[in-house]
């Protein structure tokens, strides 16, 4: 379980901070500017900010989960045609990208033919009628 986090020297963080007592699941919230998504990058990214540290229970790193501005970015297809439907996970998002391109390909003299798409994305089997 992550149980602290330290920060210096990267964005707003210009003095040495930190934050301690946290818990199994933590929700940070904030104004904009004030550095919520840089602690989230640090979170989500811990070798890429050599002047921070995250600080594990039992000194063994999990798995993180961050939902951010940069999970959102990487995770939700949000170029669909349809603006009321999204594509959620990077799979998924491979996935919309290959329907795409075999669109056209589903059409005969103007009309939708009857095809079945198989697409595998992280061993799981997908198949679109």
């Amino acid at each position: 379980m992550l149980t602290g986090v330290y920060i210096n020297n990267v964005a707003t963080y210009s003095v040495p901070t930190q934050l301690d007592g946290l818990k199994q699941i933590n929700f940070i919230f904030g104004a904009n500017g004030s550095g919520k998504t840089t602690i989230g990058r640090i979170i989500d990214q811990p070798l890429g900010y050599t002047h921070c540290l995250l600080q594990w229970l039992g000194e063994e790193p999990i798995k993180t989960l961050v939902y951010n501005k940069d999970f959102i970015d990487r995770n939700f297809n949000q170029e669909n045609t349809v603006k009321e439907v999204f594509t959620l996970g990077d799979d998924q998002v491979e996935a919309e990208g290959q329907i795409a391109l075999l669109r056209p390909q589903m059409r005969v003299n103007g009309s939708v033919k009857n095809i079945s798409l198989n697409i595998v994305a992280n061993g799981v089997n997908y198949i679109l009628v």
